[in-house]
């Protein structure tokens, strides 16, 4: 199944890493690291519309709002039409120390 992760992940003296990574629940398990992966919303196109529509409801909305702020194209993808796949992976390290 067809799914969108997601980590934004903080901690002082690591910095912020965000990453967005498209595919399988096989795939998305190889691009992001193991220790990574407690804090990962992975939810289908439809799920996040979903959840973008619930608006200050929704208990992800950070993450949707990350998600059209690093990864705009993917979130126009994803609007447009929720059931084309689209192969896409970003992975965004800021080292603030």
């Amino acid at each position: 199944m067809y799914k969108i992760a997601m980590v934004d992940y903080f901690a002082t003296g690591e910095g912020h890493t965000f990453i967005v990574s498209t595919g399988s629940e096989a795939k998305i398990s190889q691009e992001i690291p193991k220790f990574l992966q407690q804090g990962m919303t992975c939810l289908t196109p439809d799920e996040w519309l979903e959840e973008e529509k619930k608006g200050a409801d929704s208990s992800i909305r950070s993450d949707v709002e990350q998600i059209k702020k690093f990864a705009p194209i993917l979130w126009s993808c994803i609007a447009r039409n929720p059931k084309v796949f689209c192969d896409f992976s970003l992975h965004y390290h800021l080292n603030l120390s």
